[in-house]
């Protein structure tokens, strides 16, 4: 009995301890349960029993795979395809070559000292870029262009257009510009011919003049001063480009003048090769009626008398010649004179013999005397300048002498007579006259 009262008591005892024991360890749990994180529970992890009633089992279901359908895979690979030919395009095909790199490669400023034209009437130099552009690239080759570029150029006498043809060679997957080739230079006046370059070469335009009377007109103005004093464009009755140029010509000889004008005609010709641009040529030249007329020059100013010739009227003895006049010369200085009258003011200074005959030829005696008038009027004829001065001086201390204006052939001259003074008139009966001529020139 005692054995089976223990046993039981034992049992209750142990039934209660777990009571016990359930109660505390519902003492001890947190007052609200967290649910249980099923994710991170882990095949090692012992899990209570109490609490694998929360597990539940999720069924895992398979997702059914749809096949692509026939078109679209047509259409993925038609894509891809389409990338693969464009990248090969991309790499096997040349890369453009623009217009504007062309212009951009070619320095065609480079060419503006090259000489564009050659004419003997015009401005060669001075040119300057004014535009330039790309008419059009060809192929020429494989892997080569060929790009035609227009450069226009201008300077005072001509606008010019230059043809180029510049190549080019594909380096790796770049156009590099190689070479280039001129192919045409073509010229178009925009001023007359220049003046200066057209009386540089009078002697030429001369030519083109046809002779009057026996006369060339280069001799009637050999050594002669001349003027552009109209120059212009003009065209032609065929439309060809032409310049009239009128030059205006003076050449005054001791006595007389010549006044003209030539109206010279240049033809612009265009260039015949790729290296010619074209150039002015001289086509006529006519001179006026007038040119070939001389007329009296205007004697105001000074003049130089050389000696010509001197003589003396002892025809038997003492018939020496005096040269004082060779060394001391004449000089005229026309102080004023009237074209219409022939009124001349003028100094004359000259040399007098004041002497009788001499044995033989010398070059001065006692007796010479340098003669000086100022202010001495003479009445010339208007027309040949022809006349005599008989000075009041004359037959005083420096002796007897008179002055005569001749006109030989355009030749004006002096003829200074001179000798020992008598009473009854300029030269005395028997005396000795010495006749001095001298050629007048301009001073």
């Amino acid at each position: 009995m005692g054995s089976a009262q223990a046993w039981r008591e034992t049992d209750v005892t142990t039934d209660e301890l777990q009571t016990e024991q359930d109660e505390v360890a519902r003492d001890d749990a947190p007052a609200s349960e967290e649910p249980v994180d099923k994710t991170v529970i882990s095949s090692t992890t012992a899990i209570p029993a109490d609490e694998r009633h929360q597990l539940k089992e999720e069924p895992f279901e398979v997702p059914e795979v749809t096949p692509m359908p026939t078109w679209a895979l047509g259409v993925m690979f038609a894509a891809a395809a389409a990338i693969v030919a464009a990248i090969a395009i991309a790499f096997l095909t040349p890369p453009t070559l623009a217009l504007d790199r062309v212009v951009m490669d070619f320095d065609a400023a480079e060419l503006e000292g090259a000489e564009l034209t050659d004419s003997v009437y015009a401005i060669n130099d001075g040119y300057k870029l004014v535009g330039e552009q790309a008419s059009g690239i060809e192929d020429n080759g494989t892997g080569h262009k060929v790009a035609y570029i227009d450069a226009a150029f201008e300077n005072e006498s001509f606008s010019v257009v230059m043809g180029i043809e510049q190549s080019y060679e594909l380096v790796g997957r770049e156009w590099v510009a190689r070479d280039y080739r001129i192919t045409h230079v073509d010229a178009l006046p925009i001023a007359p011919v220049d003046a200066d370059l057209v009386l540089s070469d009078i002697e030429k335009v001369f030519t083109k003049v046809a002779p009057y009377r026996g006369s060339r007109i280069e001799e009637v103005y050999a050594g002669g001063e001349f003027e552009v004093v109209e120059n212009a464009l003009d065209k032609d009755d065929d439309g060809s480009i032409i310049c009239r140029t009128t030059i205006a010509m003076h050449r005054t000889l001791d006595l007389s003048q010549y006044d003209g004008e030539v109206t010279v005609t240049f033809r612009f010709y265009p260039g015949a090769a790729s290296s010619d641009a074209g150039t002015w040529r001289l086509i006529s030249a006519d001179a006026s009626e007038e040119s070939w007329t001389p007329s009296l020059a205007p004697i105001k100013g000074t003049w130089l008398g050389v000696l010509e010739s001197t003589t003396n009227t002892n025809l038997i003895f003492d018939t020496g010649r005096c040269m004082a006049g060779l060394s001391a010369g004449l000089t005229l200085e026309v102080t004023e004179y009237n074209q219409s009258s022939g009124r001349m003011t003028a100094n004359i200074t000259f040399v007098a013999h004041n002497h009788a005959g001499i044995s033989e030829d010398s070059e001065g005696t006692d007796g010479d005397v340098v003669v000086t008038l100022e202010g001495q009027v003479v009445n010339l004829d208007p027309n040949t300048l022809e006349g005599s001065l008989v000075p009041l001086e004359s037959g005083g201390d420096q002796g007897a002498f008179q002055i005569d204006f001749y006109n030989d052939d355009g030749v004006w001259e002096a003829q200074v007579t001179s000798g020992v003074a008598g009473s009854d008139s300029i030269f005395a009966l028997g005396m000795t006259e010495f006749v001095d001529v001298y050629v007048l020139e301009r001073g």
